[in-house]
């Protein structure tokens, strides 16, 4: 099963490119706009709710490149690590809530677990967690305790 996540994500990746191009043409704002609430999170929502791509970082990593060069070129700045950072914020903290699906697969997949446990449990009322449930929990866990230890850090 894991084998098809590779390609899926980077199935939604290469289309990505082509219309990082095309948002180059348009004014700014629409761009950005369409980048944020088109383009971004919401063209890989379904895979990381629905399967484990959290597994994959260097997959999500891939995608996000193609945003944040996007994003370089609707805003014209360059962005380096600082800039793409904050722009990742929430618009609430400064930032313009362009989402990163590297910090979010992992979330999404545990949020849709918990959605659909009560109705897991009562249609197979003896039901246990599997064991990549069990993985993601551990893993949040893991990155839940690192990232509260560490001053100055959002966990977004």
């Amino acid at each position: 099963m894991e084998e098809g996540l590779e390609e899926a994500v980077r199935a939604k990746t290469g289309p990505m490119k082509v219309v990082s191009k095309i948002l180059c043409l348009m004014h700014d704002h629409y761009s950005l706009f369409l980048l944020k609430n088109c383009l971004c999170l919401p063209k890989l929502l379904y895979i990381l709710r629905c399967s484990a791509v959290w597994k994959f970082p260097e997959v999500l990593k891939e995608f996000d490149e193609v945003v944040r060069s996007s994003l370089a070129e609707i805003t014209n700045i360059q962005m380096s690590a600082e800039p793409w950072r904050q722009a990742t914020f929430p618009v609430g903290l400064g930032g313009l809530g362009i989402r990163r699906t590297e910090e979010v697969a992992l979330p999404a997949f545990l949020a849709s677990i918990h959605s659909v446990q009560k109705l897991v449990l009562s249609i197979l009322p003896g039901a246990a967690s599997d064991s990549e449930t069990d993985l993601a929990l551990t893993r949040w866990t893991f990155l839940s305790c690192v990232i509260s230890s560490e001053p100055g850090t959002f966990l977004f």
